[in-house]
């Protein structure tokens, strides 16, 4: 299943023992030392806790790489308007080589980051245990 299934209240307690057993994928993805710094200017802006399984450290990157790649290949026209080419914008993303808070990301020729490990986990006797 999904890295949702990790969560205690949403699977694990309505699944009750038709969990058990139960293999859980989902990335695992280095974080860097700036991740606990990031999330604290994340909560203090929304107020809110950062959820333990969540992908917005991860969309937040992916949102500032393609912020970045496009102001490098940004057309602006003489009447002010923007023109972002397909092509150009995709190049400019796979040839990123970005430090974020989930860590240094590099892309393929197929645009697909390249050092994402899938993390298995499992549940056994009710909790989630990673297999390594």
């Amino acid at each position: 299943g999904p890295d949702s299934f990790l969560d205690q209240a949403s699977f694990l307690d309505p699944a009750g023992a038709a969990a058990e057993g139960v293999y859980i994928t989902r990335p695992k993805l280095p974080l860097s030392e700036r991740y606990p710094e990031w999330q604290k200017r994340y909560e203090t802006t929304y107020r809110t806790t950062l959820p333990e399984f969540s992908f917005i450290p991860q969309a937040y990157d992916a949102a500032s790489i393609l912020m970045e790649a496009a102001e490098k290949v940004v057309i602006k026209r003489k009447d002010g308007s923007l023109l972002i080419g397909r092509k150009a914008l995709a190049d400019a993303i796979r040839s990123t080589d970005y430090e974020g808070v989930t860590g240094r990301m590099n892309f393929d020729a197929a645009g697909d980051r390249t050092d994402v490990v899938t993390e298995i986990a499992r549940v056994v006797r009710g909790v989630v245990r990673t297999t390594e």
